[in-house]
């Protein structure tokens, strides 16, 4: 029967999940190590501005490297890219692990997960689309992955036994022996030409706008909910049912299942609408009036990101046919740009007031709508891409 399978998706290449199976088990070791390096980190230092930066430390370099590894994976076989971000990443966490005492080990070890991840989504999304398989269950994996950290990461507690864990997750898909497919040919452009990033820079800027605004409410949302009251169990007496953790759950969970079929919409009409959602929700956020009104919201939240993100990617592999490495990896680099700036951003609106942050980030979410729709009018033509 294994034997049978793996005739099937050598014969074609669309059935092969290991494209999906790697982006599954890196996100789900990049979640448990996002959520107990904070724990660590705090635990070392006592200081807020130190936990941050051990967060910038990690943003950085996969902005820097996902911008490099991107245009790379066009040019070189993007087997190696990818065997090689998942042993870096295994090989951050390791460190941390055997140093939790360590600050300057923590920084180092988010520095070389940051570049270990940072390699992987140009590479991996772009062998996906050349295998013609479905972009949405392999975005679909990533959050489930999501999910699954968020899961893990707490009952696993702030211990060596976690990174080792997280280690192992990352490393494995590595020795799962990946033959992914290779490009085709190489693009015509230069090497250091990122041309086809300028011609897209609409999408670029409308999703950092939008994401920023995002995360800037994470930093402080956990605190938010609990001023409005999103806390305590969900039936009396069982504490582990807590509404606070289902209002959590409710994103990743609502993408795994959003992201299936947003990819089966035309981009014209799933752009827009995930920013459109995008500030309702932002805006949803201020003026709930109970702590039941944020369930719906977070559905909704769930959708909006798949649309933003997904349909954003969808777009631009479909558009690059022969720069798809260079675009992917780039689009997910300005997450790593998101993460710096929202984390900034939303501290310093949170001095004033949560509520300020969420109505900031419905304004960047509307520029955001703004730049794509007047700036990208390639995008609402009757057919502005190619399969």
């Amino acid at each position: 029967m294994l034997r049978k399978w793996l005739d099937s998706w050598r014969r074609d290449p669309s059935r092969d999940p290991r494209p999906p199976i790697v982006n599954f088990f890196t996100y789900t070791a990049a979640m448990i190590l996002f959520i107990q390096v904070q724990v660590v980190a705090k635990q070392q230092t006592d200081s807020n501005f130190l936990v941050g930066l051990a967060t910038a430390a990690y943003h950085l370099p996969y902005f820097l490297f996902g911008v490099f590894f991107g245009r790379l994976g066009d040019f070189i076989r993007r087997r190696m890219i990818i065997i090689t971000g998942c042993l870096l990443t295994a090989l951050g966490s390791l460190l941390i692990g055997l140093f939790m005492e360590s600050y300057p080990a923590l920084m180092i070890g988010r520095a070389l997960t940051g570049i270990g991840m940072g390699m992987l989504p140009g590479a991996l999304f772009a062998s996906t689309v050349e295998r013609k398989a479905s972009i949405g269950i392999f975005a679909a994996l990533g959050s489930l992955g999501w999910t699954v950290g968020s899961f893990l990461a707490p009952g696993l507690g702030s211990r060596p036994l976690t990174f080792f864990i997280a280690a192992g997750m990352a490393a494995l898909p590595a020795f799962l022996g990946p033959s992914f497919r290779e490009l085709p040919q190489r693009p015509k452009t230069k090497f250091f030409s990122f041309a086809v990033i300028k011609r897209y820079w609409p999408i670029f800027l409308g999703f950092f706008l939008r994401h920023t605004g995002a995360l800037s409410i994470w930093v402080t949302f956990t605190l938010f909910l609990r001023q409005r009251g999103v806390y305590g169990p969900l039936i009396p007496g069982i504490a582990i049912l807590d509404l606070m953790g289902l209002i959590y759950a409710l994103n990743p969970l609502g993408q795994i299942f959003f992201m299936l079929f947003i990819e089966r919409l035309k981009p014209k009409i799933v752009l827009p609408l995930g920013y459109i959602l995008s500030i309702m929700v932002f805006l949803g956020y201020v003026v709930a009036p109970n702590p039941w009104f944020f369930i719906p919201l977070q559905i909704i939240l769930a959708f909006s990101w798949s649309a933003v993100y997904l349909g954003s990617l969808v777009y631009l592999c479909r558009s690059c046919a022969e720069e798809r490495s260079t675009v992917s990896g780039a689009f997910n680099a300005v997450l790593g740009l998101c993460g710096i700036c929202g984390s900034f951003l939303g501290g310093a609106l949170s001095t004033v007031s949560y509520e300020l942050s969420m109505i900031v980030a419905a304004g960047l979410a509307f520029a955001g709508l703004a730049v794509v729709f007047f700036g990208e009018r390639r995008l609402f033509r009757p057919h502005p891409v190619t399969a």
